[in-house]
C-alpha cells in the first residue's frame, strides 16, 4: 500500500510454522521483508521436510522502529508466544496504539492479544531448536 504522498507504507511479516499437516499454526517469526520470510521459511524447510511455513504481510500504524506490535486474534490464550493458531489483524509502531486498537475490538467477543517483537524475533524451540 501507498500513502497519498506516494510513500510506500512500512510493513512487517508475521511468520507461521507448521510441524505436522493438520497441526497447529504458531508464530515462529517476525520479520521486515519478504527476502527475510522467504530465508526463514527455507531454513525450516531445510530441517524439517514435512513442515509448512507461511506468512502474512501487515503494513504498520505508525513510524516503524526496530520492533513491532502485533494485533493478534487468538484461540483464547493471553500470552501472545503461546497462541497456537494466531490470525494476524494489525501491526503498530508503538504498543500503545497497539492497546487501544485492542480495547477497540473487545466488543466483538473474539479473544485478541498484543505482543511485542523486535524486528527478526524467532521463537524458541521448534523450529529453530537446532540453532541454539
Amino acid at each position: 500500500m501507498a500513502s497519498g504522498d506516494g510513500v510506500a507504507e512500512p510493513t512487517v511479516r508475521a511468520v507461521y510454522g507448521r510441524s505436522v499437516p493438520d497441526g497447529d499454526e504458531p508464530l515462529i517469526a517476525v520479520v521486515r521483508t519478504e527476502e527475510e520470510a522467504r530465508a526463514v521459511e527455507a531454513r525450516v524447510l531445510g530441517r524439517h521436510e514435512q513442515a509448512r511455513v507461511m506468512w502474512e504481510t501487515l503494513p504498520v500504524v505508525g513510524r516503524l522502529g526496530d520492533s513491532v506490535h502485533l494485533l493478534l486474534q487468538s484461540s483464547g490464550e493471553s500470552d501472545v508466544v503461546e497462541v497456537t493458531n494466531p490470525v494476524g489483524i494489525a501491526a503498530f509502531a508503538d504498543r500503545e496504539g497497539a492497546e487501544r486498537e485492542l480495547r477497540a475490538r473487545a466488543a466483538d467477543g473474539r479473544p485478541y492479544v498484543v505482543g511485542s517483537f523486535p524486528l527478526g524475533w524467532r521463537r524458541a524451540g521448534w523450529p529453530f531448536d537446532a540453532d541454539r
